[in-house]
């Protein structure tokens, strides 16, 4: 195809973008990093573009890249009512860059950009996990306390995990074994990384892409009622699950958490239950317009640098509920949107699955640990779920129509 190197190139930019933030905390990178792969996608996007000659838009996607500007032009303005001095350089900067990497795939997705992205966000995890286990070696120790990194890496290798396996059951059936190892390795990485949230995340989601996989029938494999007539599956199974959460309590920090996770206190000690409850409070103070921009690390915790680890807070303090309306849209229309087409059987093939699922994994990290701010990928992976979606999408009077992969 004439466009294959550069959708090949896009796919690579996209998945550095993702790995960025963990390639800086292992690697000591400068945060102007960032814009180098969003300017290289974007500079991608602009020549393929230019030699079609056009950019065409479906007008859903269009509105919205426009909620989504819309929402942070109007968090922006929100610090004309701020209460606080806050600085708004770096957060102008941030926005930007989510903006402009939205822009960026927006012009330069498509189905093959989708499937790179997928296998090159899969090899980052691999690396991300290689880095675990040398920090490991270097440490000495597993008591996970001292580790440099305990969010965008297990982060990342929960996506990587979670890419893999739809994968393995939708997407590859050539390498089989190899991805099968890769799904151990990245298990055994998130059992490792000091982020209980991700792991118990990451598992759960790869059982229900199983359960779709066994509800599906496909006949190369176990149905769900062979599973459960197939004895050596059954415990292969469950030694697997058991091996993961053996692995996990090996570590003292992820053991302790887990602890009070499951047998009570996470409300009480966990710093999280203080964040949230004063967001909320202050959210009550000022409910329609919000405090202003950034005013949620004062708010939430005394401090600007600080945020209430949970995007939907975060905007229901800075921008009250006009921001949290506009969020809403922003972050749940790729879901409803696809959830729309599968039930209308309008999908062709299954390369949306591992895209929406992952994307439903950052949407709950964001919600307990990262910021509005800093949600480029997610935004990011919002808008290539959007894309697949409508280009795979079959003609609402064609029933089925062959699936061309990609290659």
């Amino acid at each position: 195809m004439k466009f294959k190197h550069i959708d090949y190139l896009a796919g690579f930019l996209l998945a550095l973008l993702t790995a960025t933030p963990m390639l800086r905390t292992q690697f000591a990178i400068p945060s102007i990093a960032l814009i180098l792969p969003i300017m290289a996608i974007f500079v991608l996007s602009v020549i393929k573009n230019y030699d079609v000659g056009r950019l065409y838009v479906r007008k859903n996607i269009a509105a919205h890249f426009y909620f989504l500007v819309l929402l942070f032009v109007y968090l922006l303005a929100s610090n004309f009512w701020n209460p606080f001095e806050v600085s708004t350089r770096d957060p102008m900067l941030r926005i930007f860059l989510i903006i402009l990497t939205a822009a960026a795939v927006i012009g330069s997705l498509n189905e093959r950009v989708a499937v790179y992205y997928i296998n090159w966000v899969i090899f980052f995890a691999i690396f991300a996990a290689l880095t675990l286990f040398s920090e490991y070696i270097r440490l000495g120790n597993f008591s996970g306390y001292n580790l440099s990194d305990t969010l965008v890496r297990p982060q990342l290798m929960g996506l990587g995990t979670i890419f893999t396996v739809g994968k393995l059951l939708f997407l590859d059936e050539t390498k089989r074994k190899r991805l099968i190892a890769i799904i151990g390795f990245l298990l055994l990485g998130l059992a490792f990384g000091g982020a209980r949230g991700a792991l118990i995340l990451t598992f759960g989601l790869c059982i229900l892409i199983l359960i779709y996989y066994f509800y599906l029938n496909n006949p190369k494999s176990y149905s769900l009622e062979e599973w459960f007539k197939n004895k050596s599956l059954r415990i292969f199974s469950f030694a697997s699950i058991i091996f993961v959460i053996v692995a996990a309590l090996q570590v003292e920090r992820t053991a302790h958490k887990m602890r009070r996770l499951f047998f009570g206190g996470e409300l009480v000690r966990g710093g999280r239950a203080e964040l949230w409850t004063n967001s909320f409070s202050s959210f009550l103070e000022s409910p329609i317009i919000g405090h202003g921009f950034r005013s949620s690390g004062f708010l939430s915790y005394g401090r600007e640098s600080w945020y209430p680890h949970n995007l939907f807070l975060e905007a229901m303090v800075d921008g009250g509920i006009i921001a949290l309306m506009i969020l809403l849209v922003v972050c749940f229309y790729p879901l409803i949107r696809t959830i729309e087409l599968f039930r209308k059987n309008l999908l062709n093939g299954k390369l949306w699955l591992p895209l929406m699922v992952g994307y439903i994994f950052l949407l709950f990290e964001f919600s307990k640990s990262n910021s509005i701010y800093e949600g480029r990928i997610l935004m990011a992976l919002g808008i290539v779920l959007l894309i697949v979606v409508e280009r795979i999408k079959l003609p609402a009077n064609q029933a089925k129509r062959v699936f061309e992969k990609l290659e």
